[in-house]
């Protein structure tokens, strides 16, 4: 397996495919969002989501994947492949985001 493609950047996707890049360089790991903001704050400096750690293992994710091509690219690509990985927030999480005035959903 070459490529992953996980659909959704929010608390779910976007950690998940930045482990998955930084524990398997080989694989070319993409993520999709239909939030055009949410994709613009994970190519930025500042990640949308604070996790401990998660910050240095993205950027760690994307070194990887540049050294294994030899060009310098990102790891987290717009693009789909071989699997598809959902990563949807529940109806409940999207009830507790919306009682908060979080998120998009």
């Amino acid at each position: 397996m070459a490529k992953i493609c996980c659909l959704g950047a929010g608390y779910v996707g976007g950690p998940v495919t930045g482990v998955i890049a930084y524990k398997c360089p080989s694989v070319e790991v993409a993520v999709v969002d239909i939030s055009k903001p949410q994709i613009t704050a994970w190519n930025s400096e500042q990640l949308p989501i604070y996790e401990p750690g998660l910050e240095d293992l993205v950027k760690k994710g994307i070194e990887e994947q540049s050294n294994q091509a030899h060009v310098k690219r990102r790891n987290l690509l717009r693009s789909r492949d071989e699997v598809v990985m959902l990563a949807l927030a529940g109806w409940k999480h999207r009830k507790w985001c919306r009682s908060r005035g979080q998120g998009l959903v």
